[in-house]
């Protein structure tokens, strides 16, 4: 990663991120389509439980991205040693996340989704019988994210995408056999989910100590080391930010759907086809994290300070095309998920509303990105808390005035800002790294 012209090498290592990636949200979108099938107030129960599903993902997917970074900047440095320490310390960590996620989500998760649904009490069980099957499952999410980190910061991105799709082709056969053939209902979702994320890990374990020896190869004692606080310290502020948005899920759940059930299935549509917009840019971030790491490892400044410029513009350029596409598409996307009538009307007008946000969401990220990579993650952090501790009250105070379109479209409104902070704390860390 420190030779490659870096267009190219952007190119080379966020091209199978985003092919995982799009696999990914094209069988979220498949999984909805089925489960729409059972009913209306399925897709909305899937809805209610997306910020708990998001909470233990944040969780395991945090210390995923501190491994990546700091075993992609102790390769580029050459120091072997510290690879296999790093390695020994993602084990322990994700294990320590994993019986987190599933001790908060065996105490807290059924009393926060009754929260949430409110007076719907039905909802709420679909929603509670959806993410249980998760929730005991979660180390399997950490064994498999923690091997991913593995290839990734190698940049061996090819074989984490080739185990991510195997395993979505999997989830995609198995998903209608267990909700219409078993008749295991909503929970056969998941079910499926879980089966075929075990499945991709079986695949990524084996690419690992077959292509990724020099990673993965190690004698060093399993016991917690200092470089667990390098792990955390890139975890900590990602795992905080990542869990603000699932935190503004729940509130938004809660405040939309005192305007209806219709009005959160309207959400519902959007977020499945927002994680497919947003594909492109998460590989690029992805890629980024990695290649910046790695040459400051190697003390390649020039290489550095050329990889956030272009980074930064092809973060920007990844998202705007699709947005365009499917903001004018919101009315098709609602009746392909079988929602109820007045939501495929509301859809029409509400998801180009709720989409604007992203035309800048791709230059925030970028930003938010090179601050982190640099060795500042909590300052990135910052640019997304301060908005959604803007963001949070507003919700609250747009449901109380009974404004169902300008709770939709918030989001959009608050982006602006948000990305001139990004780019004010860019600068500022810039002058202060480089």
């Amino acid at each position: 990663m420190g030779k490659m012209p870096v267009t190219r090498l952007i190119f080379y290592v966020a091209v199978p991120i985003a092919v995982g990636y799009i696999v990914t949200a094209l069988n979220t979108i498949v999984d909805s389509f089925w489960v729409s099938r059972l009913g209306a107030d399925n897709l909305s129960a899937v809805g209610l439980a997306t910020p708990f599903y998001m909470f233990i993902m944040f969780l395991v997917e945090a210390i995923s991205v501190g491994a990546t970074a700091t075993i992609a900047k102790a390769l580029g440095a050459g120091d072997r040693a510290k690879v296999s320490r790093l390695v020994i310390n993602t084990f322990i960590l994700s294990g320590i996340m994993a019986v987190a996620a599933a001790a908060a989500g065996l105490l807290l998760f059924p009393y926060l989704i009754e929260f949430q649904a409110g007076a719907e009490v039905e909802l709420g069980e679909l929603a509670k019988a959806y993410i249980m099957p998760f929730v005991f499952c979660a180390v399997v999410y950490a064994v498999h994210w923690s091997y991913i980190a593995f290839l990734s910061a190698a940049g061996k991105t090819r074989l984490s995408m080739i185990a991510s799709v195997t395993g979505i082709a999997f989830n995609i056969g198995l998903t209608p056999v267990f909700l219409f053939v078993f008749n295991m209902g909503i929970s056969g979702a998941m079910w499926a989910t879980v089966l075929s994320t075990a499945i991709a890990t079986a695949a990524a374990i084996v690419f690992n100590y077959v292509f990724n020896r020099e990673v993965v190869k190690t004698v060093t004692p399993i016991c917690f080391t200092r470089d667990a606080r390098a792990i955390i310290t890139f975890a900590l502020p990602t795992f905080l930010t990542w869990v603000s948005y699932s935190v503004v899920a729940f509130i938004t759940n809660y405040n939309v759907l005192k305007f209806g059930t219709d009005a959160l299935e309207v959400l519902i549509v959007y977020q499945r086809f927002e994680n497919f917009v947003l594909c492109l840019l998460w590989a690029v971030s992805g890629a980024m994290l990695s290649i910046i790491s790695y040459n400051l490892g190697e003390k390649n400044i020039d290489r550095v300070r050329e990889t956030m410029k272009k980074g930064i513009i092809i973060s920007w350029l990844s998202i705007i095309p699709m947005t365009v596409v499917l903001s004018l598409l919101g009315r098709q996307m609602a009746v392909l998920l079988n929602a109820s009538p007045s939501a495929v009307q509301m859809a029409s007008w509400a998801v180009p509303l709720i989409m604007g946000e992203l035309c800048l969401l791709g230059l925030r990220v970028g930003f938010e990105d090179c601050i982190k990579a640099l060795g500042h993650p909590y300052l990135a952090m910052s640019t997304v808390l301060a908005r959604q501790a803007v963001l949070i009250p507003l919700i609250f105070v747009i449901t109380a005035w009974g404004t169902l379109p300008w709770l939709y479209g918030i989001w959009t409104l608050l982006e602006l800002p948000a990305l001139l902070y990004a780019y004010l704390v860019f600068r500022r860390t810039i002058r202060k790294v480089l």
